[in-house]
């Protein structure tokens, strides 16, 4: 208990960050405007406080504990604001070890160019990540990321900035399970919350002709919990929930920005642990400082929604090992003020060694 309460400290203490070092928009493609998780888009944007770790040590690192075996997840996502060939793609692996902790890796990085009249701007920022987390005690887990991130920016004139910044993410989760008298129907509850680039790292650039600049990364404090309630009975196919329902709220601050935060929450609907419909909705308030935007200096309210699929390969082919493949799936605005959108797609596989 003394470490929960240590922890609650730690995130309190943290919204006094000082905000000297503010954050001003660099690489918010991938901080802020697209997720990796299509489940994730479709949920308000938001899952530190999941009950699985699909794509988890983006939201959260602790969250990479709750996979068992191997997880494979790709995810693909087009277009993004101006840029109708930008294309996000993100790769994500955990594997879980029994008794010593569950060690990961992703890239999460989009594409995209800006034509001019003799050249193009070049975008390739990428986010880099390897985790490690484990459950300290029962059902309280802990994890940390080491991130490696590239600017990946290429003007008409030759700047360049490219140059690798190291930064550092925590995060923590604790769950509550209540069973009832027929162990049949029970809530799941989960408390968790993280703090990106707590090391608040920065990037020194100088231009061709000598003016030197500095560029914060954000950091970001995430503070959310999620219920989850399954309801179990043996369907067509044995041994899968009949029904399941996840709620998941958050809080999201970006602690060195003095007007970018954020309200999410989200609903996920399971039967038959096979199909799954997702609905949510965000409330932000950005600091945009493009003029061309309109929703510059405003609060913005959003609704999300998409749907998934899992496929249990084992119980269908009654394997002895276990083994899934799951689809996930949206297409949505990015914002209230977007003519266009874009579509997200995610392939996830599950397989539990039997040994």
């Amino acid at each position: 208990m003394k470490k929960i309460f240590l922890v609650l400290f730690l995130f309190i203490s943290s919204l006094c960050f000082s905000q000297s070092n503010e954050y001003k928009d660099l690489m918010e493609e991938l901080y802020y405007n697209r997720q990796p998780s299509p489940r994730a888009e479709a949920m308000g944007r938001g899952l530190s406080a999941d009950n699985q770790n699909d794509f988890g040590l983006y939201y959260n690192p602790a969250l990479t504990s709750l996979g068992q075996g191997l997880k494979v997840n790709v995810s693909f996502s087009n277009k993004y604001k101006y840029y109708e060939k930008g294309n996000f793609n993100s790769l994500n692996i955990s594997y879980n070890l029994k008794n010593i902790g569950s060690f990961g890796f992703s890239r999460y990085g989009i594409k995209f160019s800006d034509k001019g009249i003799q050249a193009e701007d070049s975008w390739y920022p990428s986010i880099y990540t390897l985790n490690y987390s484990r459950e300290i005690i029962k059902d309280f887990y802990a994890g940390v990321n080491l991130n490696g991130v590239v600017p990946g920016y290429i003007s008409q004139q030759g700047a360049v900035l490219n140059h690798p910044l190291y930064t550092i993410d925590i995060g923590l989760l604790k769950k509550f399970t209540f069973y009832d008298s027929t162990n049949k129907v029970f809530p799941i509850i989960s408390v968790g919350g993280s703090i990106i680039n707590i090391n608040e790292t920065k990037f020194h650039h100088t231009n061709p002709v000598g003016n030197s600049y500095v560029f914060y990364l954000p950091t970001i404090a995430r503070i959310a919990a999620s219920v989850n309630f399954i309801y179990k009975k043996n369907t067509f196919i044995n041994n899968l929930d009949f029904f399941n329902v996840l709620l998941h709220l958050e809080y999201e601050n970006t602690l060195n920005s003095r007007n970018r935060n954020a309200f999410k929450g989200g609903l996920e609907i399971g039967f038959s642990d096979i199909l799954f419909i997702r609905g949510g909705a965000l409330n932000l308030n950005t600091r945009n400082k493009s003029v061309t935007d309109s929703d510059y200096g405003k609060q913005e309210s959003t609704e999300t929604f998409g749907a998934g699929v899992k496929i249990p390969i084992d119980l269908i082919f009654k394997l002895k090992t276990s083994a899934s493949i799951a689809l996930d799936y949206t297409n949505l605005k990015l914002n209230k003020y977007d003519t266009d959108r874009f579509h997200s797609f995610a392939v996830k596989l599950n397989y539990i060694p039997n040994f």
